[in-house]
């Protein structure tokens, strides 16, 4: 039976479509799970109709590790506007690092299958997130929402942007970037959390047309370092917090 158990394990590596758990097989069908366009899993990730806990996988590469508070900010973030009554978790692991470092969609969701542990199971949806060596082939985006599951922080330029004189401080920066892209994850805006009032920017899809909002289509890129220095770290405006209390959150 245990030889049973280890070749079903050595399956999951290989395929990461079966899993065993505290000795138990659990069919886990990934490619209808976590292989869909950021925003599809919305309402699961917002409401306790179809899962009641959160576990969020933070990897990162040798030399990126995540700001701590930066990961404080997430959890209060998430407290904040999920219905997730049996908890919301989050846990880190080193991985190694690429080196490729210019990294498109494709090459993304390959590092996912070689790298993620966690997936969804009984009352718990997963979430993963990777903290990179590198940087997207559009060097001015900091961070990436490119699965229903999944996002991506690109450490390289988050380093390079933040903590010196001129810049804003790490902490402000990657908690900017960190929740905008979770922000995608719950289907803001209009991609699976359908809005309550027209606030969508017609010219940069899926982004509020608010300029103060955390949901502004230049929030987590170069392009406005300028108002992390100066000010806070940007919120939903009521429009978003609207739309995610509609579709089953807080």
């Amino acid at each position: 039976m245990k030889r049973f158990f280890y070749a079903l394990a050595f399956l999951v590596l290989a395929t990461g479509c079966v899993k065993v758990i505290a000795g138990e097989e659990e069919r886990v069908d990934v490619s209808a799970l976590h292989n869909k366009r950021f925003g599809a899993s919305a309402r699961d990730l917002l409401s306790s109709e179809k899962y009641t806990a959160l576990k969020i996988e933070v990897q990162y590469m040798s030399g990126f590790k995540p700001d701590d508070q930066a990961l404080k900010n997430l959890h209060l973030f998430l407290d904040k506007y999920l219905n997730k009554p049996a908890g919301i978790f989050i846990t880190t692991k080193e991985i190694d690092p690429i080196t490729d470092t210019v990294l498109n969609h494709s090459a993304l969701v390959a590092l996912e299958r070689k790298t993620r542990a966690e997936y969804t199971r009984n009352k718990t949806l997963a979430v993963h997130l990777v903290y990179t060596n590198g940087e997207y082939v559009n060097p001015r985006i900091l961070g990436l929402a490119y699965q229903n599951t999944s996002a991506v922080i690109f450490g390289k330029p988050i380093l390079k942007h933040s903590g010196r004189i001129g810049q804003p401080d790490r902490t402000k920066l990657e908690t900017t970037v960190l929740l905008h892209e979770v922000g995608h994850l719950l289907g803001l805006i209009n991609k699976g959390t359908d809005m309550q009032s027209d606030h969508k920017d017609d010219d940069h899809e899926s982004h509020c047309s608010n300029k103060d909002c955390l949901m502004y289509y230049s929030i987590g890129t170069q392009d406005r370092f300028g108002y992390l220095v100066r000010g806070d770290i940007p919120k939903l405006d009521p429009h978003c917090e609207a739309d995610l209390k509609a579709n089953g959150g807080r």
